[in-house]
């Protein structure tokens, strides 16, 4: 079990034959060789949890070294429980981004852009790395804000490296229902505008103009509209290496009214929580690259195993953030993994 950072919060390793390991059932599963054991292992991980962790995914690897029909593996009743507390905000303002040291480094860009310093400024791209065509933006989920969000603010600096001609940047705010909620354009060498600096950058070109541009954009808001994209984007007409932009210091707030019940109703309210509360078959919706089908053995149901699944084939399944209660603390996994047809060690 990894979060989206590719992290470990739990693992288990079982020897596929030893079927006294964890109090687990051996069995003769009609849909096998028949003449060898099959058995199925209760599998539990567990561990604490907050919210940056993003994403959690599961995956069940094998050491197998047989074909499908000698020896095979599959999987059954997988599900993921999760524990929150049922608080909510203190203030009516909330930052996003809260306890994440730079947010900055959460902003997607099409330039590979790494952190720079200049006259103790911290900020991503520049010189050598962002210029013509290049773009920075980021998505605010709409299910990791407060449900009685009414207002949204962002903040940031916008670099612009040796001495913009005329060209200018645009930082948008848009919706995924198609609202343009708020913009502005500015001339990428007009560092009075807004009160700005202008800064000699150690690592740009010398003898040219750098300096930041503070940007704020902010709109009325409700669920409604969805998710919220920023993106910057300019009209730069040369290489890195003679104009570039950059950014740094973005940060996303929002107002809401703290009288909203929170959660919101659509997240359950007493934990643990079933994240597959409204499957029958949570098993179901896990991959695999095995064209696993479902089976039964003994008057359990279970995926792949006999001629499907073997060495090199896993099954795996991403839970989203998104989508468990927003003050979720710690996840739980219980799953059954079959091995069929006498393992000899793996």
């Amino acid at each position: 079990m990894k979060d989206q950072n590719g992290n470990v919060l739990d693992s288990v390793t079982t020897q596929g034959n030893n079927f006294a390991s964890l109090g687990d059932q051996t069995l003769n599963c009609g849909n096998s060789q028949g003449h060898w054991t099959d058995g199925v292992f209760e599998i539990s991980l567990r561990s604490d949890y907050d919210p940056n962790m993003g994403d959690v995914t599961i995956r069940v690897t094998n050491t197998l070294d047989q074909d499908a029909n000698d020896e095979s593996i599959g999987y059954g009743d997988m599900r993921l429980k999760y524990e929150f507390n049922d608080g909510r905000p203190a203030s009516s303002t909330a930052n996003i981004d809260e306890g994440v040291s730079d947010p900055s480094g959460l902003w997607e860009n099409n330039c590979d852009a790494s952190v720079k310093t200049c006259q103790g400024h911290r900020y991503y791209g520049g010189h050598n790395q962002c210029a013509q065509g290049h773009s920075f933006w980021r998505v605010f989920r709409r299910a990791d804000m407060h449900p009685g969000i009414n207002r949204i603010n962002f903040n940031g600096k916008i670099w612009t490296i040796d001495s913009w001609d005329g060209e200018h940047f645009t930082v948008e705010m848009t919706t995924s229902s198609g609202v343009t909620l708020d913009s502005v354009t500015i001339q990428g060498n007009n560092f009075a505008r807004l009160a700005d600096s202008t800064i000699s950058c150690e690592n740009s070109v010398g003898g040219w103009q750098d300096g930041f541009f503070h940007v704020h954009l902010q709109s009325d808001y409700d669920l409604s509209l969805g998710d919220v994209t920023i993106r910057v984007t300019n009209t730069l007409d040369q290489g890195a290496g003679d104009e570039s932009i950059g950014y740094g210091d973005m940060t996303f707030e929002y107002d809401f009214d703290p009288t909203v019940e929170w959660p919101p109703q659509s997240f359950p309210t007493e934990s643990p929580a079933n994240y597959d509360a409204d499957h029958e078959n949570p098993s179901a919706l896990w991959k695999n690259d095995c064209g696993a089908t479902e089976k039964s053995c003994g008057g359990f149901m279970y995926w792949g195993g006999y001629d499907q699944c073997a060495n090199g084939n896993k099954f795996w399944r991403t839970f989203y953030q998104n989508e468990m209660h927003p003050e979720t603390n710690r996840v739980s996994f219980s799953g059954k993994i079959w091995t069929i047809d006498s393992w000899d060690g793996e």
